[in-house]
C-alpha cells in the first residue's frame, strides 16, 4: 500500500471537503425549496380560510343571508339602510382577503400563476357586486396601487 505524503492527502481532504460542500448546498438549496412551498401552500389555506369564514359569516342567519343575496344580485334598491352596511362590511372584508393576496404576490411569496387563480375569483366579486359608491366607501383603507387594479376591476365588469 502506497503512503501518502502530506501534499497528496491535503489534496485528497480538498477534494473530499469541495464534494461535502457541493453537498451541502444542494441540500439547503432542496429545503428552501421545499420550505418555500409550504409557505407558499400555508398562503392559500390562509386565503381559503378567510373567504370561507365570510361566506359562513354571511350564511349564519336570515337578515345576513339576505343582504348578501341583495347585493350579490345588484338588487341594491331593495335594501334597508342595515343590509347596505351589511353587504358593504362583507365587500370591504373580501377586499382586504384579496389585498392580502395581492400583497404576497408582489412581494413574491405567492406565485404569479397561484395568484392569477385568486385574482379571477376576486374579481369575480368586485364586477358582481361591487358599485363605485362601494369602491369610495372603501378607497382610503387601501393601498392605492391595490385600489387602482379594483378600479379597473369594476370598469371591466360594467355592463
Amino acid at each position: 500500500m502506497k503512503k501518502f505524503n502530506l501534499s497528496e492527502l491535503a489534496a485528497i481532504a480538498e477534494v473530499v471537503g469541495t464534494v461535502a460542500v457541493i453537498v451541502s448546498l444542494v441540500f439547503v438549496a432542496f429545503q428552501l425549496q421545499r420550505n418555500t412551498n409550504e409557505l407558499q401552500a400555508g398562503h392559500s389555506n390562509d386565503l381559503y380560510d378567510s373567504l370561507r369564514e365570510i361566506e359562513l359569516l354571511m350564511l349564519s342567519s336570515p337578515r345576513l343571508t339576505s343582504a348578501y343575496s341583495k347585493g350579490w344580485n345588484g338588487l341594491r334598491d331593495e335594501m334597508s339602510e342595515d343590509e347596505a352596511a351589511v353587504f358593504q362590511m362583507y365587500l370591504t372584508q373580501v377586499l382586504n382577503v384579496w389585498e392580502q393576496a395581492y400583497s404576497r404576490s408582489v412581494d413574491g411569496s405567492m406565485s404569479a400563476e397561484e395568484y392569477s387563480g385568486w385574482e379571477g375569483t376576486f374579481s369575480e366579486y368586485v364586477q358582481q357586486g361591487m358599485t363605485e359608491e362601494d369602491l369610495e366607501y372603501v378607497r382610503a383603507w387601501f393601498d392605492p396601487e391595490f385600489i387602482t387594479l379594483i378600479e379597473a376591476k369594476l370598469k371591466s365588469g360594467q355592463h
